[in-house]
């Protein structure tokens, strides 16, 4: 069975209605009373969330009654309760299980890599009265935070998990878990951790970060404690490489200060003043030295050009478009739900179409695909693609999968190659 059916196979599968009741009566969503089906349930809260995501639970009520099942509001509203929301977490997890896999592509400049695992995450904004179960920093409202992990090689999702909104992102674990040896991890600063470091090279994985300016660094040779404003301010070269000593634990890695051309240089500086003018508080210095470079840590070997560097930390990008998308077209700007399980529900409906498109995208294999207009697709199709899994249409998302070759693509500029472009993107069975 080729990858198009065999992905086909599964994502009609996980659909099922007789897998969701499944899946339902293990978290106590189905008991004895059948007036809710699973399916139904999880179909009409899929269309409701993008073609209508204020609208009330009567009319999610005319919904059910539009497919022949006559439902009153107050039998659907003791549906949106603790069971409800572990029903669809567990729903997004049976999804986010087929998406683990090696990669149908490589980058040339990195062909000892295996995949590309980008971590970051976005905070959710929520309705104003769950300030007290979800409080936002500072208490300034209300939301949670997703936390994502995808690959740089095929946009596949490999993990999204909501989290309190006041979780660091350092504390976050759980994407180090899916690391394989060979694997590429990258994350910014607010992952930076030494621990994190040391257990991805322990594993025999990879990482890049940007580097964190108030973690020592130590002469690998020597161990005495290097000054790095100044060894830069002193510096006449552009690119400056050092084997180093990482934080007090003196984990060895690899330094490398890239200066920043005059036009970025003056970016950051007035992004830095715009934070400065936003946060009082903020203690940073427009005249400090680093703000002219840009600074990374690595256990890639020197065999990786420095140049290179940045276009592979570039590839953060697209994790950052993702999150983009799932705003812009899949609701999760603010979710204006006041009873706290609708508000989670309505967060993994939006979580479960974001997988439901990766899968799909993620088959095809040699041109680059936007997920920008896939999600445009994705939302004009949308009814035709759960009408067909209502049906057991096995051949719906053949049939997206083909919209998306046609009309989602990427344009190839030639004086304006992509970042994968530049990395000698290569699709194994292109």
């Amino acid at each position: 069975m080729d990858m198009i059916a065999e992905m086909s196979e599964k994502i009609n599968a996980l659909f099922d209605s007789t897998f969701l009741e499944q899946l339902a009566r293990e978290n106590l969503f189905l008991q004895r009373k059948r007036k809710v089906l699973p399916q139904q349930f999880l179909i009409s809260l899929m269309q409701q969330r993008i073609t209508a995501p204020k609208s009330s639970l009567e009319q999610l009520a005319c919904e059910y009654e539009r497919h022949g099942r006559a439902i009153s509001k107050q039998a659907l509203h003791k549906k949106f309760n603790t069971a409800g929301v572990s029903f669809m977490r567990r729903v997004l997890e049976a999804l986010l299980t087929q998406l683990k896999g090696p990669p149908q592509a490589y980058f040339g400049l990195l062909s000892f890599v295996k995949d590309v695992k980008i971590v970051d995450s976005s905070e959710v904004r929520l309705n104003s009265h769950l300030g007290k179960k979800f409080p936002q920093v500072r208490n300034q409202g209300a939301a949670v935070k997703v936390q994502a992990l995808m690959s740089g090689l095929n946009e596949a999702i490999y993990s999204l998990e909501i989290r309190s909104s006041k979780e660091p992102d350092q504390s976050y674990k759980n994407a180090i878990n899916e690391l394989a040896a060979g694997d590429l991890y990258l994350g910014d600063l607010g992952y930076f951790q030494v621990e994190t470091f040391k257990k991805i090279a322990d594993n025999g994985s990879y990482f890049l970060s940007r580097y964190f300016t108030k973690t020592h660094v130590y002469d690998a040779i020597k161990g005495s404690k290097i000054e790095l404003r100044s060894l830069l301010s002193g510096a006449s070269s552009e690119v400056i490489e050092q084997e180093i000593l990482l934080g007090e634990q003196k984990f060895p890695c690899r330094l490398v200060a890239l200066r920043l051309p005059e036009e970025a240089y003056q970016k950051r500086l007035r992004t830095i003043a715009s934070k400065k003018r936003k946060d009082p508080r903020s203690k940073i210095a427009l005249d400090d030295v680093l703000h002219r470079w840009t600074l990374f840590v690595t256990n890639l070997s020197d065999e990786v050009e420095t140049k290179n560097l940045l276009e592979i930390y570039r590839l953060r990008w697209q994790i950052e478009l993702l999150f983009k998308m799932m705003k812009t077209f899949l609701q999760v700007r603010k979710i204006e739900n006041s009873n706290e399980h609708g508000a989670l529900m309505s967060l993994y409906v939006s979580l479960i179409l974001v997988t439901l498109l990766s899968m799909t995208a993620m088959t095809i294999v040699g041109p680059e695909i936007s997920l920008y207009k896939a999600s445009r697709l994705l939302i004009y199709h949308l009814k035709d693609l759960l009408e067909g899994i209502i049906h057991k249409n096995r051949n719906v998302f053949i049939w997206f999968r083909g919209l998306l070759c046609k009309f989602a693509l990427k344009e190839r500029r030639a004086r304006r190659p992509s970042t994968k472009q530049r990395l000698d993107w290569r699709a194994i069975y292109a």
